[in-house]
């Protein structure tokens, strides 16, 4: 079946976990002072672009305001790589704030289009010198803010340096921060670089819904793929790991990730039914992995979004089996729904990772027993230097091996 030629549905907005604002929320972003130097620059910064409205042709405005926005643009860039310092976000409240924001940007729109007044005509003597104090209070207000935040990351970063291990470990237990979360302090670097695909496998697994002692098909060992066979072996389930790339593959088996491995061959794509008819033959072999591991496939988790492997997941699964939609490919795919129609297999999205972090860094440190060793599939730590401050980035296993 053609997919409709509709735009692609999968939109953060489009979620099925997604959150409404209440007034609570609301509120707490309200509340949230840190936020607050923010809100002031979205409310007076576009306040002395609106007169020209008043006055000039769309055409002449467009003219002169492009030059602005371009400066302002890369001063919002400089002042985001200057102040994105780890000690100052708080995830929930600050995507509220976002939009808060932005009310403050459309409430500077109706302040600017009412300083040009025509009792001030023609010369807007009033009208000039209020936007000169708007220029002035904002070059003090983006430097004020600019020195806040540094000075909010010093104090922050104070508290926490001179805190015991003991009382670190309590506040983390026991803070009413929400959003970002620290990770623990005994925590590997390289293992908290991988909790965000960690957090989307955990997803994963969460609709999925599998019984004990599952047998899975993972289509696909790239980072997404390897981590949602590493959650599903931590929690006992027998794994089946497929790819076209043997260096892939070989990583995957001896570093514990699969029971049992695939190399799919690659072959020219012909018709849809020559294709079809290849899909089948490989899904056939992946039904005769999963016999070898004692079991059938129960769950496909499909990580590549590939048109020809989405294909594969619906036939080789089980009847009443579920293929989990992981990957994320062309927005329009030739699939045979027949196929899962009549064995009654489920077609489940997963999107993003659902707030899952917290539990994602739990089972890390806990080291559940049958979890891989996750260091492995770091190969790369970049070290930088930012404020004086010492950091990493670590780089997580794709591409070709």
């Amino acid at each position: 079946m053609a997919g409709e030629p509709f735009p692609d549905p999968l939109a953060p907005g489009d979620m099925h976990n997604r959150q409404g604002i209440t007034l609570g929320l609301f509120w707490k972003a309200l509340c949230d002072y840190d936020l607050w130097p923010a809100y002031l620059i979205g409310f007076t910064w576009g306040t002395p672009f609106q007169p020209v409205a008043a006055y000039l042709t769309l055409f002449e405005t467009n003219l002169l305001v492009i030059p602005g926005s371009v400066l302002t643009l890369l001063q919002l860039l400089f002042w985001t790589c200057r102040l994105g310092q780890p000690q100052c976000r708080l995830g929930t409240s600050r995507t509220v704030g976002t939009a808060l924001y932005n009310m403050f940007v459309q409430a500077s729109s109706i302040v600017g289009s009412n300083i040009y007044r025509d009792d001030d005509k023609p010369n807007y003597r009033r009208g000039n010198k209020i936007l000169l104090g708007f220029v002035a209070w904002n070059f003090a207000l983006i430097i004020g803010t600019k020195y806040y935040y540094v000075w909010r990351n010093y104090t922050r970063e104070k508290k926490w340096s001179v805190m015991t291990q003991e009382e670190k470990d309590t506040y983390l237990e026991t803070t009413t921060d929400e959003g970002n979360k620290r990770l623990p302090p005994t925590l590997d670097p390289r293992l908290g670089a991988l909790i965000e695909p960690l957090s989307v496998a955990m997803h994963t697994h969460r609709r999925a819904a599998l019984p004990a002692n599952s047998t899975i098909l993972i289509i696909g060992a790239g980072a997404v793929g390897l981590l949602c066979a590493a959650v599903a072996k931590a929690n006992g389930h027998r794994v089946i790991l497929s790819d076209i790339q043997p260096l892939r593959i070989d990583f995957a088996t001896k570093n514990a990730f699969a029971d049992s491995s695939f190399v799919v061959p690659l072959t020219p794509r012909g018709d849809v039914a020559a294709n079809l008819a290849t899909v089948a033959m490989m899904a056939g072999e992946l039904r005769e992995k999963a016999k070898e591991l004692g079991g059938v496939v129960d769950t496909v988790m499909e990580c590549t979004g590939a048109e020809a492997s989405l294909q594969t997941a619906i036939l080789a699964a089980r009847p009443g089996g579920k293929v989990m939609l992981v990957g994320m490919g062309t927005p329009v795919q030739t699939l045979p729904v027949s196929a899962a129609a009549l064995r009654e297999v489920d077609l489940l999205g997963v999107f993003r990772y659902a707030g899952l972090y917290r539990e994602a860094a739990e089972l890390v440190s806990e080291g559940k027993s049958g979890l891989p060793d996750l260091t492995n599939m770091v190969t790369h730590i970049s070290q930088y230097w930012v404020w004086g401050r010492e950091g990493r980035v670590c780089y997580c296993r794709a591409g070709s091996g």
